[in-house]
């Protein structure tokens, strides 16, 4: 069984973030408690909200809605986020939830950003040079 569970501002009880977990739900809170400090980085909405919480000596609530079967999880998890987004719910979740991107936006100055490492890096160049020997070829 697969637990659907919601993340809740300890302020004011909003609903912040629907996610899935197999683990048992402290453990869970416990991962995205220390994943902003295990990476160091906050690229995650979430990540964001738990650190501005952690400043301000909080820590999110967890709530597990449902049980469901691991083979429906992601159709659980896309119903529940769009259920509290249709509740007016500001959801940290960066995604319509499943495995997966699904609705994601990224942001132009990211999109740059990461077309740029590609291009520096050595699987790009290699990848695009054998592309172009290949086309070469094809004349």
């Amino acid at each position: 069984m697969v637990s659907i569970y919601i993340l809740k501002d300890p302020i004011n009880n909003e609903v912040r973030y629907v996610g899935k977990t197999v683990a048992k739900p402290e453990r869970r809170l416990a991962q995205h408690i220390y994943q902003w400090k295990r990476d160091n980085i906050q690229y995650r909405r979430v990540d964001s909200w738990i650190l501005s919480l952690y400043k301000k000596n909080k820590l999110p609530l967890i709530e597990v809605i449902d049980e469901v079967d691991e083979s429906i999880w992601e159709q659980a998890e896309i119903g529940y986020i769009r259920l509290f987004k249709s509740f007016g719910c500001r959801l940290t979740n960066h995604s319509l939830g499943g495995v997966g991107c699904h609705g994601m936006k990224h942001k132009k100055d990211s999109i740059i950003k990461r077309l740029d490492t590609q291009k520096n890096s050595n699987n790009w160049k290699v990848s695009h040079k054998r592309q172009s020997d290949t086309m070469k070829k094809s004349i």
